[in-house]
């Protein structure tokens, strides 16, 4: 009875340090997930082979009561949303322009530069992974002309 038992503690105390090992391995999961619904403030740009950018507006309105009546007010945010896959950066530059409504998801990313008087500033970006065009500007091609392009995904 007694190996049994001496058995028993010896196991709970390997599956113990195998548990804590594997803790130590693993970082903690995080989030850093962004979702937009708005509209395109400009036509995307292609920077260079490995970046294309174009920004969202979002607006927040609330209601401003005052002694008899009341009035909406509306803040506008912008925000930049830069593209770095391949495939996405295609779908983006045929399908998105300015004006047009899209519901975007991404993560929220920082970067630093200095501006034109050597100033160091930091800058926030959202890092597009994916794009759903819910409208086609009025005058543009049919959307049976835009290409379907599944690939962005790698």
């Amino acid at each position: 009875m007694a190996s049994i038992t001496s058995a028993r503690q010896r196991v709970m105390q390997i599956t113990s340090r195998l548990l804590r090992n594997e803790e130590i391995r693993r970082p903690r999961r995080t989030i850093n997930h962004v979702q937009l619904l708005g509209n395109v403030g400009q036509d995307p740009l292609k920077v260079d082979d490995k970046l294309v950018r174009f920004s969202v507006a979002t607006n927040r309105s609330w209601f401003v009561k005052e002694e008899d009546s009341g009035h909406f007010e509306t803040r506008t945010e912008w925000h930049n949303i830069f593209v770095y896959r391949n495939g996405l950066q295609n779908y983006v530059m045929q399908t998105v322009t300015k004006g047009q409504r899209v519901l975007l998801n991404g993560r929220l990313s920082y970067g630093k530069f200095e501006d034109s008087e050597g100033i160091s500033r930091s800058s926030a970006f959202i890092v597009l992974e994916d794009l759903v065009a819910l409208t086609f500007p009025k005058n543009e091609r049919e959307t049976e002309d835009v290409v379907e392009d599944e690939s962005y995904d790698a």
